[in-house]
């Protein structure tokens, strides 16, 4: 019985010794005593090392939006992505290249799309994404060009759309008429 109690006095000293760290002292005195309806103790706070605090770092959510195309037109409502950009901040890597690819991951092709980006006038970058080998037997490639302003952030100032037709399905060049 005896030999029971000093394991069990052994384990909990080690675990005692396991919580503190190198700067806090252990004491083996016992707590001052307080006298009833003396609620207050003192207490000094404990030096962790760290000179200042850091919140953890939230998880930037994934856009999961949607961007409409007036095929008429060419124009794309870029409203829903970027009020996304401006409240979340741009996608890692923090560019126009990057942030035109989260906007476009909706697109679900199985073939990489080719990405360029060019300058444009008043600090604008020009992205344009070009979706090629579609498996469908109307539209061959759709091309997406997406304008953006680096003004202390990333805005998405605006979107256009165009379609390339399967041969003998309608026009060859990138243009907003239907394919056939």
């Amino acid at each position: 019985m005896m030999r029971r109690v000093w394991v069990l006095l052994a384990v909990v000293g080690l675990v005692l010794v396991g919580c503190g760290n190198d700067d806090t002292e252990v004491s083996s005195d016992p707590p001052e005593e307080t006298s009833p309806g003396d609620d207050t103790t003192e207490t000094e706070p404990a030096d962790t090392g760290a000179t200042e605090t850091t919140e953890p770092e939230i998880e930037r959510p994934t856009f999961a939006g949607s961007h409409d195309v007036d095929h008429e037109t060419g124009n794309v409502d870029v409203s829903e992505y970027a009020s996304f950009l401006a409240e979340h901040g741009p996608p890692a890597g923090g560019g126009p290249v990057e942030a035109s690819l989260e906007m476009l991951s909706s697109m679900g092709d199985e073939t990489p799309p080719q990405v360029s980006e060019s300058a444009a006038e008043g600090g604008r970058s020009v992205v344009t994404v070009t979706f090629d080998n579609l498996l469908d037997d109307s539209v061959a490639a759709i091309r997406y060009e997406l304008v953006f302003v680096s003004d202390g952030g990333l805005i998405l100032e605006s979107g256009s759309w165009a379609s390339r037709c399967q041969p003998n399905r309608g026009h060859q060049e990138f243009d907003t008429g239907l394919c056939i």
